[in-house]
């Protein structure tokens, strides 16, 4: 249960981080004049790459923080994040919708493991907020 409050409490740190660099992308992104680094790169470049390093991390955290909770609470063992929720839908602790959303996270975090495209990272930055919300709000749900 001590492993469990653990890795919980980073988990919450974790949600918290992204979106305090999605806030500050966003504040980036508004700005009229082209702030630049002593790289001559554009700042939002930057701060989206590091969102999209958080999201990917965040969702690893929440992949192992419900694998450790399904072991805890009923002695199942996972070996993917897709297992991890299809065993949440399976215990009825999450429903279909929501075990495809999750799946849905999962899938856009590996497709921004896979390729570094500029096109899909873009995409997944204006979807991370609502992700983040998604997983913030389902772990909620199951702390110790």
């Amino acid at each position: 249960m001590e492993n469990l409050t653990s890795y919980y409490k980073k988990l919450q740190e974790t949600y918290s981080k992204l979106e305090s660099l999605t806030k500050k992308l966003e504040e980036i992104s508004h700005q009229t004049s082209t702030l630049q680094n002593l790289n001559d790169e554009d700042p939002r470049l930057m701060y989206q790459d590091a969102l999209v390093w958080r999201f990917k991390f965040s969702c690893n955290l929440t992949c192992k923080y419900f694998e450790q909770y399904l072991f805890t609470r009923y002695g199942i063992k996972t070996n993917s994040p897709r297992s991890i929720f299809k065993e949440l839908h399976k215990q009825r602790l999450i429903t279909e919708s929501e075990k495809k959303l999750l799946i849905t996270v999962i899938a856009d975090k590996s497709n921004a493991d896979r390729t570094y495209n500029e096109i899909i990272v873009d995409a997944l930055r204006i979807q991370i907020s609502d992700h983040n919300a998604t997983l913030k709000s389902l772990s909620n749900r199951f702390a110790p």
